[in-house]
């Protein structure tokens, strides 16, 4: 496969092809029986069915540069789970190891010394190895002959028949190039799966098993986490500014979360609402399709196994058992 590069970034290249073939730090081996694509043929090729169609349409309207059916805070939560590698930010395991940090510090003034120091740096270095991991079976299967997709810049204005006819000239809302000038741009790799669902899936399914294995977390019948936290993203720190208004930084803007398993989700589809990925790349729905459906889960038990958050949950759940967390907990986390 020969790179398409998109119109708006005829320099654009592949980044990261060999990365895939590292040396993983902590899990024995690549996470196995990965679906592709719905209806994939090849890295430009799907023969179009329901699940693929209805993908296509919610990001060709919700991911579109003049935000056609983008609610401002789907915009915001495209932006806010972005750090895309911009000056001052970085790249998104930064951002999820920040998260992780904000979750410590309101475990600790909820229940002061429940957590001991070294439980404390177990995790944060357990975390930072999982989503080590994550990259490098995200970024083989990015590459694999059998998964690699092209991004909604060059899907959707070449089109895929009846069920998801051509729109030229199409652009993304785009990856957030803060403190640059750059705008409705596209990551320079394959789209699937999502690199931020599979790195953020492996943190904070491993922070989740670990708390409530610490009993200071529980888990609902169908996996629902109870750990709400407020973090405020470096994208709205109200220091940082967005290219298409560079003259004032963006809003200061915290944002609560109930639990981190709407934060694994939230992450997921932002990168729909910036028009850069297929909503597969990051999340399915169980359904007749064992692989996963179209659809957002509401809870673990809902989640399909295709994209980046499944794949993320099983490197996680994998560092989980190697740090001493019980296979009862792992379970509960995804029944």
């Amino acid at each position: 496969y020969t790179h398409d590069r998109p119109p708006n970034e005829p320099m654009q290249s592949f980044a990261g092809a060999a990365w895939g073939n590292a040396k993983r730090l902590v899990t024995s081996q690549l996470v196995d029986n990965f679906a592709p694509p719905p209806g994939r043929t090849g890295p430009t090729t799907v023969i179009p069915n329901a699940h693929f169609a209805d993908d296509f349409k919610k990001v060709q309207t919700k991911g579109a540069s003049d935000d056609r059916t983008r609610t401002g805070d789907e915009e915001v939560i495209g932006i806010y789970w972005g750090y895309d590698g911009p000056p001052e930010l970085g790249t998104p395991p930064r951002l999820y190891l920040q998260v992780v940090l904000a979750v410590l510090d309101e475990i600790e003034a909820r229940n002061p010394g429940g957590l001991q120091e070294q439980e404390e740096l177990q995790i944060i270095a357990a975390t930072g190895l999982a989503m080590a991991d994550a990259g490098i079976d995200a970024w083989y299967y990015k590459y694999s002959v059998d998964h690699m997709m092209w991004r909604p810049v060059l899907g959707i204005p070449n089109g895929l028949g009846a069920l998801a006819a051509p729109e030229p000239g199409w652009l993304p809302l785009g990856r957030p190039d803060t403190n640059g000038s750059g705008v409705n741009l596209t990551p320079d790799f394959p789209a699937y799966p999502s690199g931020h669902a599979t790195f953020g899936a492996s943190a904070f399914q491993l922070l989740r098993t670990f708390l409530v294995h610490k009993g200071l977390a529980s888990f609902t019948p169908d996996g629902l986490d109870d750990i709400a936290f407020c973090f405020v993203s470096d994208e709205f720190n109200g220091r940082n500014r967005d290219p298409r208004t560079p003259r004032a930084p963006r809003p200061r803007l915290p944002r609560k979360y109930p639990n981190l398993w709407e934060a694994i989700t939230d992450n997921s589809i932002s990168r729909v609402f910036l028009g850069v990925h297929w909503q597969f790349d990051g999340v399915t729905i169980k359904g007749p399709d064992a692989n996963g459906e179209f659809g957002v889960p509401e809870t673990p038990r809902e989640l399909g196994r295709r994209g980046g958050v499944w794949l993320g949950c099983q490197i996680a759940n994998e560092v989980a058992a190697k740090i001493g967390i019980s296979a009862d907990t792992i379970a509960a986390s995804l029944p």
